[in-house]
């Protein structure tokens, strides 16, 4: 058994692979299994990766390349790699970013160390302007309670790139991506292991290098109007399974998914009736939600009390725009 499999679905990545690859091959760990999915990526991606294996030996018996007849989008190629995953951990990687060398050692051993069902790292973000920032996370004691705290600011974070998980766990509660949904399919998996899991360890260090530049990226190009219904589904089916299992400490999460989802859809539509009554039932919750300001918490609060004050909001907000502009 592999200490470690990493996952890489591979979609549109020729421009970013072998970078990705050189720094997975790289690795101190020696003992890991790299399981790259091909989901009939349409470019010289595949080419590049065999290209960039060629000049590591020792690491050939160690891939495993596996090609989809048919794309299925992020969560079907992650859902590939995880049912392909022998590894006592497993971790995915995305082919346009990149890791440090020690990553998955590091991760490791920290494991071990703390008998965790799942580690987490920092992230090292590279903005397409060429400014770098790092992310940390503030779990709370316990990966239960961190997930009923989930809507606090700084609580979450969706990535599975950062997230060392026992392959035990997911296997054995069956955590895959929800089929078809390719757009928060790592909300969806973070939100069961969170609930699964007895024990976890968040490392102070930063390894994972996310690239924002890659504009095809699936996260880059999420919010798009044509994407919503998945969203929306997405958003049902993690809510169906929260009030399923815990509906008294997970109700206000539940709730803080169907308001970011509400809020998104403000920004992506233009129809102010049936934004209003999306999701009316988490409107009760919005004072919790402290990613919003204060000031943005109590307009929101007031105008979606009833649906004549919100139409008079959002016709004095309209006269004033247009007045501005001329």
């Amino acid at each position: 058994m592999p200490k470690v499999s990493v996952i890489v679905p591979v979609y549109g990545a020729e421009n970013f692979i072998e970078r990705c690859a050189r720094s997975l091959f790289e690795q101190t760990l020696d003992d890991i299994e790299y399981i790259f999915v091909n989901d009939c990526t349409p470019d010289r991606s595949m080419e590049i990766l065999k290209n960039v294996l060629s000049n590591y030996p020792s690491r050939r018996d160690q891939v495993k390349i596996i090609n989809h007849k048919h794309n299925q989008g992020q969560a079907g190629a992650r859902t590939t790699g995880m049912k392909a995953a022998t590894g006592e951990y497993m971790i995915q990687c995305d082919p346009d970013d990149w890791v440090e060398t020690d990553m998955y050692e590091q991760l490791y051993l920290s494991a071990l160390e703390h008998r965790a069902d799942f580690v987490t790292c920092g992230i090292i973000h590279h903005e397409k302007n060429g400014t770098v920032w790092k992310s940390f996370l503030q779990y709370c004691s316990t990966p239960k309670l961190s997930l009923k705290y989930l809507y606090l600011k700084h609580h979450r974070s969706f990535s599975l790139c950062n997230k060392l998980i026992r392959t035990k766990l997911i296997k054995s509660n069956n955590i895959y991506p929800f089929e078809g949904i390719n757009f928060g399919e790592d909300q969806n998996v973070v939100i069961r292991v969170l609930y699964y899991a007895n024990t976890f360890y968040h490392s102070k260090d930063a390894f994972y290098h996310y690239n924002h530049s890659n504009e095809n990226s699936a996260t880059n190009n999420r919010r798009t109007t044509s994407k919503w219904s998945k969203w929306k589904e997405n958003v049902d089916k993690m809510c169906s399974f929260m009030m399923a299992v815990d509906p008294i400490n997970l109700e206000t999460t539940c709730n803080y998914f169907k308001f970011d989802a509400k809020m998104f859809y403000m920004s992506a539509f233009d129809n102010t009736k049936e934004w209003f009554n999306l999701y009316r039932e988490c409107h009760k919750d919005i004072m919790k939600f402290n990613e919003y300001s204060l000031r943005a918490r109590l307009i929101l609060k007031i105008i979606l009390s009833n649906y004549l004050v919100f139409s008079m909001y959002k016709k004095l907000k309209t006269r004033k725009n247009s007045t501005t502009h001329r």
